[in-house]
């Protein structure tokens, strides 16, 4: 354990927040808790990436049409 720190170490410091956070995600999966699940989040950061690349190519697609009228 590092000096200064009290509790275990693996449930002192960053590690106790990042274990509530866990324990808040598994709540949120397992229904639990409202809010966005990991499925959930996951599902809407692809929709989003896909978007983006729709828009890019949208945007080339407006450009040649422009460079060519």
């Amino acid at each position: 354990m590092r000096p200064g720190c009290r509790g275990s170490p693996a449930t002192s410091g960053s590690e106790e927040i990042t274990l509530h956070n866990w324990l808040g995600r598994v709540d949120v999966n397992d229904g639990v808790r409202a809010g966005v699940t990991t499925a959930e989040s996951q599902e809407l950061r692809a929709l989003r990436w896909r978007n983006l690349l729709l828009e890019q190519g949208n945007e080339i697609l407006r450009r040649a049409a422009a460079f060519n009228a």
